[in-house]
């Protein structure tokens, strides 16, 4: 399904502005939220303060190994930038149950094997907090890279896992350049389809220049509604719902500014990013959608698609 995504935005990116696709007018819906358990929360980042499970020594190893976290058991989240070549890495952690999921992110050096320590990220029910590598480093209480580590990775695990996403994104202090730096893993006994329901972090209007578009096909061969349930990224609020209207096979597009008046919401001086859920408008019907989320760097004068969310596997 990923690879449906980056041939639509292929198809759309290479054409000018004004015809990326059929432009769509969203339209206000019913503003019911869907059902959660857990109320919407400010996200917590804290020290873990118990043990992380860790291999034991590399005995036949040139080098001292000792406590090498055995990756197979988690998520990881590699390279990440620290800031060389003025590149810096954010993690955003997707919660996309109905109850409140932590996430353990333990931060692992290259090549000693070192095990740096571990962050716990606590999220609310469809929120997707931002942290940079610099925040989560600072809350384990170092500041960089030791005893000769050129590079570090995040070894992630979920307390539920499945329903939890992350994406790994990349920004250039220098040129502006923004990026989707999210690398997935897949196993046989998951389905990856719901993925395709999420759009994880869509810019809003509070990130002038990086603005939020929306892309959404319908690969069916008959008009379909499609609903759309938008949530604070950092909280989990409930922000409302809208409907995209969609011909046969037709693919439509609305930059996420557009869809800010529909429901008339105002974003506040930290709603940077909204969580967008795709339904059929008809409960119970089959989903033919397929969406996708860019944003529009005006300073390179360009598109990057961000609509990659990769699952926690563990």
């Amino acid at each position: 399904m990923d690879s449906l995504r980056i041939l639509i935005l292929t198809a759309v990116l290479l054409t000018p502005h004004s015809s990326w696709a059929d432009e769509i007018r969203s339209v206000r819906g019913d503003g019911v939220a869907p059902a959660r358990i857990d109320p919407p929360a400010e996200p917590k980042i804290e020290r873990y303060a118990g043990t992380m499970d860790i291999s034991t020594p590399q005995a036949n190893s040139s080098k001292e190994r000792a406590q090498a976290v055995a990756g197979s058991a988690y998520t990881v989240i590699t390279p990440l930038f620290l800031g060389n070549g003025n590149n810096y890495s954010f993690i955003r952690f997707m919660n996309g149950a109905s109850t409140t999921s932590t996430y353990f992110a333990t931060v692992v050096g290259s090549p000693s094997a070192r095990n740096y320590g571990t962050a716990t990220i606590t999220v609310a029910p469809f929120a997707s907090p931002q942290y940079s590598i610099s925040d989560i480093l600072s809350v384990i209480g170092v500041s960089g890279t030791t005893n000769g580590d050129c590079c570090l990775s995040i070894y992630l695990k979920s307390s539920n896992p499945v329903n939890t996403a992350f994406q790994h994104v990349v920004w250039n202090s220098t040129t502006g350049f923004f990026e989707n730096a999210s690398i997935c893993t897949y196993t046989s006994t998951v389905s990856y389809e719901n993925l395709n329901r999420i759009l994880v972090n869509v810019h809003t209007s509070r990130i002038p220049a990086y603005p939020g578009i929306i892309f959404l096909h319908n690969y069916a061969s008959f008009p379909v509604s499609y609903r759309v349930d938008i949530f604070n990224a950092r909280t989990g609020a409930y922000l409302g719902n809208v409907f995209f209207n969609l011909g046969a096979n037709d693919t439509g597009s609305e930059e996420f500014s557009q869809t800010e008046k529909t429901l008339g919401w105002t974003p506040g001086p930290n709603d940077y990013h909204v969580n967008m859920v795709f339904s059929p408008s008809v409960s119970g019907a089959t989903y033919y959608g397929l969406g996708a989320s860019a944003i529009n760097n005006l300073q390179l004068n360009s598109l990057t698609n961000m609509s990659v969310a990769c699952i926690v596997n563990n």
